[in-house]
This record gives structure tokens, sequence and C-alpha cells, in this order.
């Protein structure tokens, strides 16, 4: 009897440690999982940033040139008109 009760002891306790295993092992498992989804969705911002960067630094070169051309053409005109009163 005496050993019959050791051995479910014995079996309660495993068991009981199997579940707080297991627990354990889901819950590393899902903080693990939403660490690795965070770390997708921050490197993917982050190629959407670099990306944007990117493109205002074209937007902003594109518009320096045009304020250049314009600056250009308007010596170029300012010189014809000034030549024309002479």
């Amino acid at each position: 009897m005496i050993c019959l009760a050791k051995r479910s002891d014995m079996f309660c306790h495993l068991f009981y440690n199997a579940d707080a295993n297991l627990l354990l092992l889901l819950f590393l498992f899902a903080v693990t999982a939403t660490l690795l989804n965070f770390t997708r969705l921050f490197l993917k911002a982050h190629e959407e940033n670099c990306k944007q960067t990117v493109l205002e630094k074209k937007k902003a070169d594109k518009e320096a040139e045009m304020e250049k051309a314009k600056g250009i053409n308007f010596i170029r005109k300012s010189g014809k008109d000034e030549e024309e009163e002479s």
C-alpha cells in the first residue's frame, strides 16, 4: 500500500511538473513568436523609411535642379532684355 501511494505521488509530481513545464514552454514560445513578429515589422518599417528617405532626397535634388534651371533662364532672359534695350 505504501509503495502504491509513493508511486501515485511520484506520478502526480511528474504530471504536475510536466504541466508546469508545458506552460512554461508555451509561454516562451509565445514570447519568442511575438519578438520575432516585432523584429520582422521593425525591419520592414526600417526598409520603408530608407526608401522614403531616398525618394525625398531625389525629390529635393530635382527641385533644386528646377530652381537652378529657373535661375539660369531668368539670367538669360534678363541678359537678352538688356541687349535689346542697348
